[in-house]
């Protein structure tokens, strides 16, 4: 029809934003923190193929159950982050720090699963004094109560009640 204007572009879609994206520093923090637990993790899945997917399908079940569907998405996440075989550039978009101590428990519990917990516990600890040193840690450590000894001691009693040993986590903290 003659005289008819064109039709208007149609406007590109929008990607929603996070709520509230997490601190940069603390991203390199956790970034340094995963490097040497992944590798570990990598480094035994590459000798035994679909062992990776297994475990990570393995912790999904075990946190489908009884679980919200935040942590049901934070799974999903982390399997997505485990088949980019833990990139540092392809760590998914995260609201809150909470969502990076679920990927790091489930980094830990798939460390726990795939090369022991013993070694699990001596590469956490590593990782955990390795990040520590990074001048990004000093701004992470200001924007958390809890210090890392706090933290060591309350992972060591858990652990040890995980693992069927000595109970300390409840006896220190009541929980």
């Amino acid at each position: 029809a003659e005289g008819s204007a064109a039709p208007a572009p149609a406007a590109a879609p929008v990607a929603p934003e996070p709520v509230a994206r997490i601190d940069s520093v603390e991203r390199i923090v956790f970034k340094a923190f995963a490097q040497p637990i992944a590798a570990a993790i990598l480094a035994k899945a590459d000798r035994h193929p679909g062992v990776l997917q297994q475990a990570v399908d393995d912790l999904g079940t075990s946190a489908s159950t009884g679980t919200d569907s935040r942590t049901q998405a934070l799974h999903r996440a982390f399997k997505q982050w485990s088949g980019e075989r833990f990139a540092s550039d392809a760590l998914p978009p995260l609201h809150a720090p909470e969502d990076l101590q679920h990927l790091a428990h489930q980094l830990y519990l798939l460390a726990a699963d795939l090369i022991g917990p013993m070694q699990a516990d001596r590469l956490l600890a590593q990782a955990a004094a390795e990040a520590e040193r990074l001048p990004e840690a000093a701004h992470v450590h200001s924007l958390h109560r809890m210090g890392m000894d706090e933290v060591r001691t309350r992972l060591v009693a858990f652990l040890s009640r995980f693992f069927d040993g000595p109970d300390r986590y409840r006896a220190l903290y009541g929980e």
